[in-house]
């Protein structure tokens, strides 16, 4: 990180589009949804392995993976509040 990284401040076209920082596990995964909610559920956002299990073949979280995580941590909370 360089000294300059430290000064930059959105505009408030930038924070309008994605929101408060987020500070919480929950907020943060939903900020990724968000910012990434024209994106295609393959595209890769982790890659886990690589060349592991065969020539070519990788182990990966995609981004449809993280919105299914989603989903699934909603129903959980809404099940709590019950």
């Amino acid at each position: 990180m360089t000294d300059h990284d430290h000064d930059y401040t959105p505009t408030q076209a930038v924070l309008d589009m994605v929101g408060p920082k987020p500070t919480t596990l929950r907020e943060r995964l939903n900020h990724a949804i968000h910012v990434y909610k024209d994106a295609p559920n393959d595209m890769q956002v982790l890659l886990c392995t690589s060349n592991v299990y065969g020539r070519g073949v990788k182990t990966e979280l995609t981004l449809g993976d993280i919105r299914d995580v989603g989903v699934v941590l909603d129903n959980l909370s809404r099940m709590d509040d019950d």
